[in-house]
C-alpha cells in the first residue's frame, strides 16, 4: 500500500516537472492512478508487489533521464541505468523503459523538434534527431533485451509458454485485439475484476475483428490530430507499446489477461483523457468549476469500487467465487474456488465445483484429481474408479503408482488418515525407497495413535533422507510421550542441527534436557 501510494506520488511530481507545471491535470493522472480499482490486485496480493516495486524504480529512472538530459550529468546517466537495471530485475514488464523515454521525448519534452540545439548539436533534419534519440539509449535497450533473454529462458524452463498446439496463432491475435479492447473497458467501466480470466474457445473472429476496427479507428484519429494534441499520440502509444511484453502474444500460462498488467499502461489512458478535458475545458469560461464537477463524478464512484474490490481479496474463498460470478467458462476459479472448499470442509460443495470446471475443461487434469480427492473424502470410493482411469489416460506422468502417492500425501494435509495410509501402503508395496511417502505414513500413523508404525515409518523416512530434520523431530515427540526422554533428546539434538534457525526446536530441546536435570 505504501509503495503505491509512493509510486502515485512520484508520477504526479514527474508530470508536474515535465509539464511545464500543469497542476491539475498531473495530480488529476496521479489519482486516477492511485484509486483505480484495477489497481487493486497489485496492491493487496503479496506475490505482486513486485509490480509496484519495478514502477517505483521505473519512476526513479524517468526523473534520472529528464536530470541527465537537461545537464548531461554522466554520473546521472550512470544512476539512470542502475535504475533501469533495479526495475528490469523487479519484474521483466520493465523492459518498455526505453520505449517510454522515446514517448517523453515526444511530449511533453519535445526533444523532436527540428531546429533546436540539443547536445550542443543544431540537428536540421528529424531523421538525425531521432538516431541520436536512439543512440543515447542504447545502453538502456542493452539491459531490456538481456533483461528479455533472461525471462525468456526461465518461462522456458519453466515450460509455462504455451504452444502452438496449445493455442494456435489465429487465436492467440485475436485474443490480443480483444484484450486490448477489453483492458480499455475495464478502465471507463471499472466493475466485474476477476483474479482470472481464462481463455476461450474461438467459435467466432467476429468479436476479433470489431475490436481491431476500434484500436485501427482509435489510432488513425490520434494521428490525424497529433499536431493540435500530442499527448493523445503520445498516450495512445504508451497504452498500445507497454503492454506488449504482456498482452499474450506469446502466451504465458493459463490466463489471458491480468488487472496487474495494466499497472504501467493505464497512464497513457489517463493522459489522453485528462489533457483531452483540459483541452476541451481551455475554451470555456468555467474550466475551474467544470474541474471540481468531473472530479466529483469521476472519483466518489471509483474509490467505492476500489473498495469494494479490495473486499473480494479477504479469502480465497470469496475471492474465486466473485471471479466465477462474474466471469464465463472460468473453470480455474472453479477448481481454486473448490479447493478453498475442501480446506474449510465443505466437500460436497467442493466436488460440486470440481464438477462444473469438468464440464468446461473435462480432461483437466488437476480437476479431475481434485474431484478425486473429494469423492475418496466424502467415502464414495465406488465413483471415483472413473477419474482414476481417466488420469491414467492423460499424457502426463500418471501411473498408479504416482497417484496412490499423490492422492495419499493430499489426505494426509486433509486429515483423512485412514484413507491416506490405505493409499500411502500400496505405493509402498510397489517402491519401498521414496522418503516423502514413509514421512507423509509416520505422521497418518501418529494421528491414528499407533505409535509403533509411526515410528518405524518415520525412521526408515529420515533413513532414505539423512538431511531431512522432520522424521527425527517427530521421532523425538514419539519418545518423549512414550517416557524415553534420553533418547528423545538425541533425536531432537539431530533434527536441531539439521535446522539450527528453528526457534521451536530448540526451545523443544531445551525443555526436554531441563526435564533430565541437565544443561543443554
Amino acid at each position: 500500500m505504501f509503495l503505491h501510494i509512493a509510486n502515485s506520488i512520484l508520477l504526479f511530481l514527474f508530470l508536474f516537472e515535465v509539464t511545464e507545471e500543469r497542476l491539475w491535470q498531473s495530480a488529476f493522472v496521479a489519482a486516477l492512478f492511485a484509486v483505480h480499482p484495477i489497481n487493486v490486485e497489485s496492491v493487496v496480493w503479496a506475490a505482486e508487489r513486485k509490480n509496484i516495486l519495478f514502477m517505483f524504480f521505473m519512476i526513479l529512472s524517468w526523473f534520472a533521464y529528464v536530470s541527465y538530459i537537461r545537464n548531461k550529468n554522466i554520473p546521472v546517466y550512470i544512476l539512470l541505468l542502475l535504475l533501469a537495471a533495479c526495475s528490469v530485475m523487479s519484474k521483466s514488464s520493465a523492459v518498455v523503459l526505453p520505449f517510454t523515454l522515446l514517448l517523453f521525448d515526444y511530449w511533453p519534452l519535445r526533444r523532436y523538434e527540428i531546429g533546436v540545439l540539443h547536445n550542443g548539436v543544431l540537428y536540421q533534419e528529424e531523421k538525425h534527431m531521432v538516431l541520436w534519440l536512439l543512440f543515447e539509449k542504447i545502453p538502456l535497450f542493452l539491459i531490456s533485451v538481456a533483461g528479455s533473454l533472461v525471462i525468456t529462458l526461465i518461462q522456458e524452463k519453466a515450460n509455462t509458454i504455451l504452444s502452438l498446439d496449445e493455442l494456435p496463432l489465429a487465436n492467440r491475435l485475436s485474443n490480443v485485439v480483444i484484450s486490448y479492447f477489453e483492458y480499455i473497458k475495464n478502465l471507463i467501466i471499472p466493475y466485474d475484476f476477476a483474479v482470472f480470466y481464462p481463455y476461450h474457445d474461438m467459435n467466432s473472429f467476429i468479436p476479433a475483428a470489431a475490436a481491431t476496427i476500434f484500436l485501427v479507428g482509435i489510432t488513425a484519429s490520434v494521428i490525424s490530430v497529433r499536431s493540435k494534441a500530442q499527448f493523445a499520440a503520445m498516450g495512445w502509444l504508451w497504452y498500445m507499446g507497454t503492454f506488449l511484453p504482456v498482452i499474450q502474444i506469446v502466451p504465458v500460462g493459463l490466463a489471458r489477461m491480468a488487472d496487474r498488467y495494466a499497472y504501467l499502461p493505464e497512464i497513457g489512458i489517463f493522459i489522453v483523457f485528462v489533457w483531452g478535458i483540459g483541452k476541451l475545458l481551455a475554451k470555456t469560461r468555467f474550466q475551474t468549476v467544470a474541474t471540481v464537477f468531473i472530479c466529483l463524478t469521476v472519483f466518489p464512484p471509483l474509490i467505492f469500487l476500489t473498495h469494494r474490490q479490495t473486499a473480494y481479496w479477504k479469502d480465497s474463498m470469496t475471492l474465486f467465487k466473485h471471479a466465477i460470478d462474474v466471469t464465463t467458462e472460468n473453470y480455474v476459479a472453479c477448481n481454486n474456488y473448490g479447493q478453498a472448499l475442501l480446506k474449510a470442509g465443505k466437500v460436497t460443495e467442493a466436488r460440486m465445483e470440481f464438477d462444473k470446471g469438468l464440464k468446461i475443461r473435462p480432461y483437466n487434469r488437476e480437476l479431475n484429481f481434485n474431484m478425486l480427492l473429494a469423492l475418496e473424502m466424502e467415502g464414495k470410493t465406488k465413483d471415483n474408479e472413473k477419474y482414476f482411469v481417466l488420469l491414467k489416460s492423460l499424457p502426463e506422468k500418471n501411473t498408479a503408482l504416482n497417484l496412490y502417492k499423490e492422492l495419499g500425501s493430499a489426505l494426509v494435509k486433509y486429515k483423512q488418515y485412514e484413507s491416506a495410509v490405505k493409499y500411502l501402503n500400496l505405493y509402498v508395496k510397489q517402491n519401498n525407497g521414496d522418503w516423502e511417502v514413509y514421512k507423509n505414513l509416520g505422521v497418518a500413523y501418529v494421528a491414528m495413535k499407533n505409535y509403533d508404525a509411526a515410528t518405524l515409518a518415520l525412521k526408515r523416512s529420515a533413513k532414505l533422507n539423512p538431511v531431512d530434520w522432520e522424521p527425527r523431530f517427530f521421532i523425538g515427540l514419539l519418545l518423549r510421550d512414550s517416557g524415553r526422554r534420553t533418547e528423545a533428546v538425541s533425536e531432537f539434538m539431530s533434527a536441531y542441527r539439521l535446522n539450527p534457525d528453528s526457534k521451536v526446536l530448540k526451545d523443544i530441546l531445551e525443555h526436554t534436557v531441563d526435564t533430565l536435570g541437565k544443561k543443554p
